[in-house]
């Protein structure tokens, strides 16, 4: 044989050889069992827990393979392969009872169960993956593309009667809401550009007040029922959406949401009306009466900005939120109606301009109001003030009425002064406990030349009143003893003991 001849044949049989030693690692028997704890070991370094291949099966037109990542976590394929196009095309089942015992390294944490098949099939540069899944107890239904094993590149998602209680569960949530949900997504990456269009229904739906109530630590008092409507278009680097929130006690809507998806800045407006303001007592925190509205537009990029316009019960204002700051500015206020929402007592009726300062972090802040033409309601002080210096305060006018103070957590300090022709009536450092719906002050009631102090205190809406007459009845003791008496060392005397 010659050499050329010998070095030719000796390359075919170690090929030959070589692909045998490869065919038999590959797809034998005895080599499959030689590459099974190889692959567990690569699969468990994306899953971090105790994972066991427990079905394997490679040949050179199949693979077979089941796999169990705990006691109650089963995933299986079972495909033809096509080596020489590096194709797939089979079906797969994925069965988690509890997704809590998934270990999935860097995934937040998840509850609830998942059960889904489908089927596989393309090739290392675009494979396609459809099936449906009961996760959320509806109808569940997808098909992806992923290109090159490592890019989502498009996506269509569709959820029909979906139960709200289980898509919150997924994230570990209490049952806040219970009812169903669709959702139609179908996106699409062109590009470098993702485009799309998301549709999501939310309906039969009603708040779950027990479970609210229980981890919230608020009190509403019925389970109030509500839909939610939202359509998504994605397009030249945006997200559209427009959006429409309906429930017993508020509305909420928007027109145009604008999303960056470069920067995930966000431009927006919205519509909020809320008819009975006693109904959201368990959001605001304290009690209030009337309707109120609020429209306006939102950005939110490194920093946060609200603004727009409010009215309510009690007149109309204009408001700005940047970041935890809140500033609120009215020129159209009517007192005696602003303290019907608060539920205090309408001892005073007049119309004026508010301005507030408020950090909603720190939960500080500072206020200040004036009121022009005002009139002191008849109550239980104007009655005493009338028997006592013998003058009606509700007739009078009062030209002038300013109002100050800070708001520290949930407590307000407060300076008042009213001002008629002939009479003067203020407060100093006057508090209200929010959290106690409380008042503490001290009152100076003149009249003429005549004054005086009233303690008003106790609950905010039916306070006690105490009246402090020692200083008049001094000063009508001392002008009879000027009256009567003439001698200027008999009069020292006597005044000494007032």
């Amino acid at each position: 044989m010659q050499k050329s001849t010998k070095i030719i044949f000796y390359s075919f049989l170690t090929l030959f050889i070589l692909v045998g030693a490869i065919y038999a690692l590959l797809f034998s028997a005895p080599g499959n069992g030689i590459l099974r704890p190889v692959i567990e070991k690569a699969l468990d370094s994306r899953v971090s827990g105790k994972l066991k291949l427990t079905n394997f099966r490679l040949s050179p037109n199949v693979i077979k393979l089941s796999i169990n990542i705990d006691k109650n976590s089963m995933i299986k394929l079972d495909a033809k392969i096509d080596l020489f196009s590096e194709s797939i095309d089979g079906n797969y089942s994925i069965n988690i009872k509890k997704l809590s015992n998934l270990p999935l390294s860097g995934a937040n944490k998840l509850d609830g169960s998942l059960k889904t098949n489908g089927h596989i099939s393309g090739n290392w540069k675009k494979l396609y993956i459809s099936g449906k899944s009961d996760i959320f107890g509806g109808i569940t239904k997808y098909k992806i593309t992923i290109k090159r094993l490592n890019a989502l590149t498009a996506a269509k998602v569709y959820i029909k009667a979906g139960e709200i209680s289980k898509l919150l569960a997924v994230k570990l949530i209490p049952a806040y809401i219970n009812g169903l949900f669709n959702i139609y997504a179908n996106i699409e990456m062109k590009g470098d550009k993702l485009t799309g269009l998301v549709i999501t229904k939310v309906y039969s739906a009603a708040l779950n007040r027990k479970a609210i109530n229980k981890n919230r630590k608020t009190k509403i008092n019925r389970d109030y029922k509500l839909t939610f409507a939202s359509k998504t278009i994605i397009q030249k680097g945006f997200a559209k959406t427009q959006i429409e929130f309906k429930s017993n006690p508020a509305n909420i809507s928007s027109k145009d949401i604008r999303i960056d998806l470069a920067d995930k800045s966000i431009k927006g407006d919205y519509l909020i009306k809320i008819p009975d303001l006693q109904k959201i007592e368990f959001i605001m925190g304290i009690p209030l009466r009337g309707f109120a509205a609020a429209s306006g537009t939102i950005s939110k990029g490194k920093r946060l900005l609200v603004s727009g316009r409010l009215l309510f019960s009690a007149g109309s204002a204009r408001y700005r939120l940047k970041d935890a700051l809140l500033k609120v500015d009215s020129d159209n206020i009517e007192s005696s109606k602003l303290l019907y929402m608060l539920f205090y007592p309408q001892v005073f009726r007049s119309r004026g301009k508010v301005r507030l300062l408020y950090n909603l972090k720190q939960k500080e802040g500072k206020f200040s109001g004036k009121f022009a033409d005002g009139r002191i309601e008849r109550g239980l002080l104007t009655n005493l003030i009338k028997n006592i210096l013998h003058f009606d305060i509700t007739g009078e006018i009062y030209k002038e009425t300013e109002i100050s103070g800070n708001i520290s957590k949930n407590a307000i300090t407060a300076n008042l002064d009213m001002k008629s022709s002939i009479t003067e009536i203020s407060s100093k450092r006057f508090k209200i406990n929010l959290n106690k719906n409380t008042i503490n002050s001290e009152f100076k009631i003149a009249v003429k030349k005549q004054s005086v102090l009233a303690d008003i205190y106790g609950d905010l809406k039916s306070p006690k009143i105490a009246v402090d007459v020692s200083k008049l009845i001094k000063s009508k003791v001392k002008k009879r003893i000027n009256k009567v008496i003439r001698s200027k060392v008999l009069k020292k005397m006597i005044e000494k003991f007032f």
